[in-house]
């Protein structure tokens, strides 16, 4: 017999030659060097060696099918398919044990929803004025704490409320009209705080109406426990209107711009205000938020309408970010003529008044 073997040499009748050795020791450490190259040759013969029977099967099966055993790999096949048949069938059981329902998962997925802020272009474009130019928050504050030990604003419980005679119409379709309304005359305005900014508190304030009407954003999918990255990229933007207390509503505005976002506060503060047009928490903070975001026609225009309300519990400070608000705009005689105001009031920021119309 040839000494030189191929994978093409390998049969049923070589390996029983070999098995009972009657191959030569050439033959034998061909095919040995053979199976140390080919894994699963190598495989096969250890598995002949320790089970005979196996080979004469396989022998068998060869002159039935009349096909040439080519390296073992149809053995090898056999084998493994049975081994994965077993795996399943394992499996299947371990299902069935368990009470494995295909639907549970399902059950427990739970939808939630996601509010989100939505802002307009124009809101979303805005540049920021820089850092060292906005107005600070900590300033608003500390500054109102300080013209609030000049003025006494109205906080005592089982007060009259200030009446506002206003129309606010609220459609099914949820359309929102602005209100119309005049103040009446009174000395004292209702005041507090929210995040340790001072607001006028409408709730001590009589309005027709006491909510705010807002479009709300949510973008739908699963709890956290199940959800997936590809859920969460196709998650769906929902759109509804719905009404909030105002209160409620200006807390959480009031919330974004203690953290300097401007822009949602923004956006916020012009919902307020169409349906609230002389709204004073809405038109001071507004203002403040277009002047820190560097739209100082807009900020100019917030100031301005501020202080032409009949009760301005603002009304220092709306005068003082007017006259800032101008000198950006390089309107300086308009501002000092504010300036000037300021001076004569004899209020809080007089001294800044001074100092501020020297440099301009």
């Amino acid at each position: 017999m040839n000494s030189k073997i191929d994978h093409s040499d390998v049969s049923a009748d070589l390996l029983q030659k070999y098995f009972n050795r009657k191959l030569s020791d050439k033959e034998k450490n061909a095919l040995e060097k053979l199976a140390m190259d080919d894994p699963f040759l190598k495989d096969a013969m250890e598995g002949f060696e320790f089970s005979p029977e196996s080979l004469d099967a396989h022998i068998t099966r060869q002159k039935v099918l009349g096909k040439k055993f080519n390296g073992i790999y149809l053995i090898i096949g056999s084998v493994m398919t049975a081994a994965l048949c077993t795996i399943m069938v394992l499996m299947s059981k371990t299902e069935k044990d368990q009470g494995f329902n295909s639907n549970l998962a399902d059950n427990q997925i739970e939808t939630k929803t996601t509010e989100i802020e939505l802002l307009p272009d124009a809101i979303d474009t805005l540049t920021p004025a820089p850092i060292e130019e906005q107005i600070k928050i900590a300033e608003v504050v500390e500054n109102k704490k300080e013209i609030q030990k000049t003025i006494i604003y109205s906080n005592a419980p089982g007060e009259t409320p200030i009446l506002i005679e206003e129309e606010f119409i609220n459609t099914e379709d949820f359309e929102i009209i602005p209100e119309n309304s005049n103040f009446s005359k009174a000395e004292l305005v209702p005041a507090t705080h929210l995040h340790d900014l001072f607001v006028v508190d409408y709730r001590r304030i009589e309005r027709e109406h006491t909510d705010v009407i807002y479009t709300k954003y949510e973008f739908s999918g699963t709890s956290a426990e199940f959800e997936t990255e590809n859920q969460e990229n196709n998650a769906e933007l929902l759109e509804t209107k719905v009404e909030m207390p105002y209160w409620e509503y200006l807390s959480k505005t009031l919330e974004f711009f203690s953290r300097e976002n401007y822009k949602n506060s923004l956006n916020r503060f012009l919902t307020i205000l169409e349906q609230y047009p002389e709204d004073m928490n809405a038109l001071f903070y507004g203002g403040l938020c277009y002047y820190n975001l560097g739209n100082f026609n807009k900020a100019l225009d917030f100031f301005e309408k501020l202080l032409a309300v009949e009760l301005n519990a603002f009304k220092e400070e709306g005068a003082w970010y007017k006259a800032k608000t101008l000198i950006k705009l390089g309107r300086k005689n308009e501002a000092k003529i504010v300036l000037d105001e300021i001076i004569a009031g004899g209020g809080f920021y007089t001294e800044d008044a001074i100092n501020l119309k020297k440099k301009i």
